[in-house]
């Protein structure tokens, strides 16, 4: 029995998976001593969805039998936030943190589209692009395509700040979408070009909307070329 994430201590969502290897047929799992359930083991993976942090530091337990020995493996990861706020550095893996301390975690909670890069891990800082942003390394990621987040938050009404930059597109009108929340429309035509004045200029668009059943679903629909996104910042709305 191995959980994973042993060395990835400070975890910056509330709610996300927890995966184990193991070649037991079903382990369980507890978090500060409350027992999570069963999860079936296949071919060595053992997953539970949708777990909850408490904030603070959180003691994760897996257990399993296999023949007649018992298994077990733990580990502790501290979440520091907010069950409200949510920060996604889309179409990244190891997350950032601003100049104002703001932590943005690795891109969680997508479906569809693909993980794209405008400054790869080992450009020079004398090559990197900048964006015109005093927070450079939330633009120099994205997710791109027809794609959706389901991010878990309480119920409640939000702020969220979706920030763009354009990484191809040559003029106005090349790149054109729409985006939704909780199948509602928040943005019809967003041409980050148009609104960023030029390629590769940061520029941030906020919209608000109610959770529904426990999530916040923010669909990003492509009407000419590709939908893009950079980051998603969410709170609650005052």
């Amino acid at each position: 029995m191995h959980l994973v994430g042993r060395r990835y201590v400070d975890r910056p969502y509330a709610v996300l998976d927890v995966k184990a290897y193991s070649n037991a047929t079903q382990a369980h799992l507890s978090v500060n001593g409350t027992d999570i359930g069963a999860a079936s083991c296949a071919d060595g993976i053992c997953l539970w969805k949708s777990v909850h942090l408490q904030a603070g530091v959180n003691e994760l337990k897996a257990t399993a039998d296999i023949g007649d020995a018992a298994v077990s493996d733990s580990l502790q990861w501290t979440f520091a936030g907010k069950p409200g706020e949510v920060r996604i550095k889309a179409g990244d893996l190891t997350g950032y943190v601003t100049v104002d301390h703001q932590r943005y975690g690795s891109d969680m909670y997508f479906s569809g589209g693909e993980g794209k890069g405008i400054n790869p891990p080992d450009t020079p800082s004398d090559k990197r692009i900048n964006v015109g942003a005093s927070d450079v390394r939330l633009y120099d990621s994205y997710r791109e395509g027809k794609f959706s987040y389901r991010v878990p938050v309480p119920e409640g009404k939000y702020k969220i700040t979706l920030r763009f930059a354009e990484p191809t597109a040559a003029a106005a009108g090349e790149r054109v979408f729409a985006v939704s929340v909780n199948g509602k429309p928040r943005l019809k035509k967003m041409d980050v070009f148009s609104a960023a004045g030029g390629k590769l200029k940061a520029v941030d668009q906020t919209v608000q909307a109610k959770a529904r059943d426990g999530a916040l679903v923010i669909e990003f629909t492509p009407v000419k070329g590709q939908a893009i996104v950079s980051a998603i910042a969410i709170a609650p709305a005052e």
